[in-house]
């Protein structure tokens, strides 16, 4: 069952690295789009598709950031992290080098184009951003089970129109790391950018999961006098639907 898991993280992530990708080589052939706006609405759809096609297998990752936040946050067990990540790492780099063959390298490349302070600060509040709506949608029992998808899908589309002049709007170290690795050069002196800031997060990714997937002060204790009433079927099934949902199905 875990083999399962970890083939649905790669065809995932190959799917969401991919498509980016290849919209910045098929750009210049005629008729294709071009332009930040279709670079951000292609990788935004391209997660929510995902999402919605492998989402029941895996959880729907795809990002080494997101498995990480979600293991900080407790929603996910430490000792599948390893095998995440490295399905991820593998569907990202097989998606570069894909678009490789087919289109020349160089493709898709994420290059930092601010100071420091400017490329360190839009990954990380982006990256933020990201993991909050994440968090919000996919481990909260109150949300409907449609809703994580569009919720997720839009975020990207947005961090990539705010950041795609700074850095890309990656969020993702896998999607900078596989095209980076395949184009080699400066491009991957540049790629330590997008691993170490993402994955920096933890203490903010155990604030998004306290403030954004903590219900409305459900009752969790009764005295004597309301124990029967609070333990009745209908109360249970009120305060089940408040647990969150673990970033793993």
């Amino acid at each position: 069952m875990i083999e399962k898991r970890y083939a649905a993280e790669a065809v995932g992530t190959f799917g969401i690295v991919f498509a980016p990708v290849a919209l910045s080589a098929t750009s210049g052939f005629q008729g294709g789009a071009s332009g930040l706006l279709a670079a951000a609405l292609v990788s935004g759809l391209s997660v929510l598709a995902m999402i919605y096609a492998l989402g029941p297998v895996s959880a729907a990752h795809f990002n080494p950031a997101v498995t990480l936040g979600f293991a900080s946050a407790k929603r996910f067990p430490w000792r599948f992290v390893p095998g995440y990540i490295a399905s991820q790492l593998a569907g990202a780099l097989l998606a570069a080098g894909l678009a490789a063959m087919m289109f020349g390298t160089g493709r898709g490349v994420h290059i930092p184009t601010g100071t420091l302070v400017q490329n360190v600060g839009t990954e990380f509040v982006l990256s933020f951003f990201l993991m909050l709506v994440i968090i919000a949608v996919a481990t909260d029992r109150r949300v409907s089970s449609t809703a994580p998808a569009i919720a997720i899908g839009l975020t990207v589309v947005f961090c990539v129109l705010v950041g795609g002049p700074v850095t890309g709007g990656s969020m993702n170290p896998a999607r900078s790391l596989g095209p980076a690795l395949v184009t080699g050069g400066d491009v991957f002196s540049r790629v330590w950018l997008y691993l170490l800031v993402p994955p920096s997060r933890r203490g903010s990714t155990r604030l998004c999961a306290s403030t954004a997937s903590t219900p409305w002060a459900p009752r969790t204790s009764c005295s004597r006098r309301w124990r029967r009433r609070c333990e009745s079927p209908r109360n249970q099934k009120r305060h089940a639907a408040t647990e969150p949902r673990a970033g793993f199905p």
